[in-house]
């Protein structure tokens, strides 16, 4: 048989993968209350919420942002869309209108990009898979299905 194209080779090494590595670990907050996990905690101890692994956020992070560093407002659109079929699916009734959800969110999305500035960033475009998950928490106690 031939070999592949060369092109296809260096993608089937890593050679030309531009996609952000996972992060390994645990996320340092707790996705419900935000609160800072003990080192060696599995579960919050303010209010019980089992702790997710670093790559299990950026798997979710790069959903949306493809190989881009950066969550941009511009994807916005699409996150609020599914955060309100997930509104539905949870509680079967939607608490506002879409449009409602969408100013909510980029108020959150705003607030945090915000929150990252003034912790020394150099990213003003959009947030970080740091700050996604703090993006995540707080939508979902927008939406109420934390």
């Amino acid at each position: 048989g031939e070999s592949p194209p060369r092109r296809r080779r260096m993608r089937m090494a890593g050679a030309g993968d531009s996609s952000p590595p996972s992060r390994v670990g645990l996320c340092p907050l707790c996705i419900n209350c935000e609160n800072k996990y003990a080192d060696d905690a599995n579960f919050c101890r303010m209010c019980g919420e089992q702790r997710l692994s670093l790559r299990k956020i950026d798997s979710l992070f790069r959903l949306y942002v493809g190989n881009r560093l950066l969550m941009r407002k511009a994807d916005l659109a699409r996150f609020s869309l599914q955060a309100r079929h997930l509104q539905q699916t949870v509680e079967g009734t939607f608490k506002f209108t879409f449009r409602r959800l969408i100013i909510d969110v980029k108020d959150v999305f705003d607030e945090l990009l915000e929150l990252q500035c003034s912790h020394g960033s150099l990213y003003r475009q959009g947030i970080t898979a740091d700050f996604f998950q703090m993006f995540l928490t707080r939508v979902a106690r927008l939406l109420g299905i934390t």
